[in-house]
């Protein structure tokens, strides 16, 4: 008879414990009610928390004595501190973080043309899964599920240029189709390919700043609005030393729009790779890069990175390399002394075709 009413105090003591906890679900927006993925939410006072899932979905559990107190943070928004009273399914709205932005035209690119709708439909945005409204890098189709984009975009780094963090196929996602980045449709990352070998990224340098990347699903589905783009051959990476210029196009920041929802283009004589080794400041210069123009009118800011340098003949466009770095914009680290770079695209071309076609 002991045994049998200690077995039922054991059992109603853990249906005591159990209807004791405290189930907070719900989801989190931003404030125009798109969801949020990554957010932090910690128990205050505790260390006991989670994150929202990639629709902004969360649920946590807690022992703790109502009231709740549950701290919502993101980057770019400002936290918010949310009282529960007991287990319950919330909306939380979160509020963008306001900015003080100091604009100095002296530190922003030369002024570019927003580009036609169509224009460039083998240009993609990169964007980090935790801030969907904003342009971490681009990046060129060329084949219906690759995409060609610099290594530098899937690192994080600090202020003074440490990477503190790789960025993997979970990170990032890709918005293609439109010339305004949030109107263009979504595509999730399948794999990402480094080169190897001599050809082998140097995160130090920024030497050899391309990745590969495959696609969770083919894009290219016959519309005008999403295409593939060729890479040029030698006869014409030649011939791009001898125009007055090439077609780069970023969605980075300019003097009037630190964040533009819009695609644009601007011109730039490009330069050979001997004729910039010759500048001092550029004496480490990649055998692999290029540069084109000299400071201040060829300067490429944050959003810019990865995405494609264009070489027109004859009526018909190929890709000629991809924006590595700037020559100035801001205290961005990766920015040069005096040229912008360009990862020329010709001379991985063996790796990216043994990569496809594998």
């Amino acid at each position: 008879m002991r045994l049998k009413y200690l077995g039922f105090s054991i059992l109603l003591l853990v249906m005591i414990h159990t209807y004791s906890q405290t189930t907070i679900t719900g989801v989190v927006v931003d404030q125009d009610d798109t969801p949020l993925p990554g957010v932090s939410i910690i128990i205050q006072g505790t260390e006991q928390g989670t994150v929202t899932d990639f629709d902004g979905n969360f649920s946590i559990s807690t022992d703790a004595t109502p009231p709740i107190i549950l701290v919502f943070s993101y980057v770019g928004a400002q936290s918010k501190v949310t009282r529960i009273e007991k287990s319950s399914n919330i909306y939380v709205r979160l509020s963008e973080e306001p900015k003080v932005l100091i604009y100095d035209e002296e530190l922003y690119p030369i002024d570019a043309e927003v580009a036609n709708q169509g224009e460039f439909p083998w240009t993609v945005s990169l964007k980090k899964i935790q801030n969907k409204k904003k342009v971490w890098c681009g990046g060129v189709i060329i084949d219906s599920s690759w995409v060609l984009s610099c290594a530098h975009c899937f690192q994080n780094r600090d202020d003074e240029g440490n990477v503190t963090n790789w960025l993997g196929k979970n990170n990032i996602f890709i918005s293609y189709g439109d010339v305004n980045h949030r109107k263009g449709k979504r595509v999730r990352i399948d794999t990402i390919y480094y080169p190897t070998g001599n050809q082998k990224y140097s995160a130090e340098s920024g030497d050899n700043d391309i990745v590969l990347i495959r696609l969770k699903k083919p894009i290219i589905k016959g519309e005008a609005a999403v295409k593939a783009i060729d890479i040029v051959n030698e006869s014409e990476l030649l011939d791009s030393f001898l125009v007055n210029n090439v077609i780069a196009v970023g969605w980075g920041a300019s003097k009037k729009d630190r964040t533009p929802l819009e695609l644009r283009k601007t011109g730039f004589p490009i330069k050979s790779y001997e004729d910039c080794k010759l500048t001092p400041s550029m004496s480490d210069l990649h055998f692999n890069s290029l540069c084109f123009g000299e400071e201040p009118s060829n300067m490429f800011c944050p959003g810019d990175s990865g995405n494609g340098v264009f070489f027109e003949k004859d009526g018909i466009t190929k890709l000629l390399g991809l924006i590595s770095k700037g020559s100035k914009c801001l205290d961005d680290w990766s920015y040069n002394k005096k040229f912008s770079t360009l990862t020329s695209v010709l001379p991985y071309k063996p790796w990216i075709d043994s990569i496809i076609n594998d």
